[in-house]
């Protein structure tokens, strides 16, 4: 079940009965015991369990980022933190990820976005039940790196990093659609969706991109506007060539440059890389940008 560190936690249901596939990184830095700072990875299509992928005719050759090998990956950029790696629940034709229990998707994963709180209140439990479940399988290992506090609760949560990979991006855009309606749904009287919120201190755009012929980036300037309000959360966006300058879809270049030109306006302090500007696009440039982002 675990391999240098990194634990399959199975399914992890939420209230809602919806349920998805999780992996686990524990710290392999000391921090305080009675906090948690968390990363919670969304990958993009191929990406799957090693020997998936590699069981695939087409899939083998990007195995190195394999479910299992990006939570390593990330563990080591995060060492401090507790890394939750969210699988989709469903790969169309074993290829598509199909993040269904967050955002409408259709047969190949292309969103359709929805202003209601389906995305955030499922990643709350999904966070608070994979850490419970991580607690159960570290007591078991009687592993020493990871000292969690007496009960599992969002108060314990103390930082939260969202990352979004290419498809997984489509996760990071449901929820700030729905963060702007939680100052509503704070006076209707559910503090944990806003105290939620608070706690994001780091958003990570990877190489954004799905099959959908528009919203690969959210470009509405209320959304936009909202999120860069929350002066507490960090917006970080990194490209390649394989997303931003696809000849067959233009789209993606104009609304990416839209999405950080509004939250500019806005006065968001956003950070904007591109890599690997000087070679062609491809599907290793793109995973690539796994090794290579900050």
């Amino acid at each position: 079940m675990a391999l240098n560190n990194i634990v399959r936690l199975g399914y992890i249901a939420a209230r809602s009965t919806l349920k998805n596939e999780m992996l686990y990184a524990s710290p392999s830095t000391a921090h305080e015991i009675y906090k948690l700072p968390v990363v919670v990875f969304f990958g993009g299509d191929v990406q799957d369990y090693p020997e998936n992928m590699t069981a695939h005719r087409d899939h083998g050759k990007y195995v190195e980022w394999s479910l299992t090998s990006t939570t390593s990956l990330l563990a080591n950029k995060f060492p401090a933190c507790h890394i939750l790696v969210v699988k989709p629940s469903r790969m169309e034709r074993k290829t598509f990820s199909c993040y269904d229990n967050f955002v409408v998707s259709n047969s190949v994963g292309a969103p359709t976005h929805d202003p209601g709180i389906k995305a955030v209140t499922h990643l709350i439990d999904l966070i608070l039940e994979g850490l419970k479940k991580a607690t159960e399988v570290n007591q078991e290992s009687e592993n020493p790196s990871f000292s969690p506090p007496n009960s599992i609760s969002l108060d314990a949560v103390d930082d939260i990093t969202l990352i979004g990979f290419s498809k997984g991006c489509v996760v990071l855009n449901q929820l700030i659609i729905e963060f702007r309606g939680l100052s509503v749904i704070e006076k209707l009287g559910d503090g944990d969706l806003h105290k939620f919120m608070e706690k994001i201190h780091n958003m990570y755009w990877l190489d954004g991109g799905h099959a959908g012929g528009s919203q690969t980036w959210i470009t509405d300037s209320p959304v936009l506007n909202s999120l860069a309000s929350q002066k507490h959360i960090n917006i970080n966006v990194q490209v390649t060539p394989y997303q931003v300058e696809d000849e067959q879809r233009p789209w993606i270049k104009r609304e990416c440059k839209m999405f950080c030109k509004i939250l500019q306006r806005a006065g968001c302090q956003i950070k904007y890389q591109l890599h690997s500007s000087d070679e062609p696009p491809s599907l290793f440039i793109h995973f690539r940008l796994l090794n290579e982002f900050t």
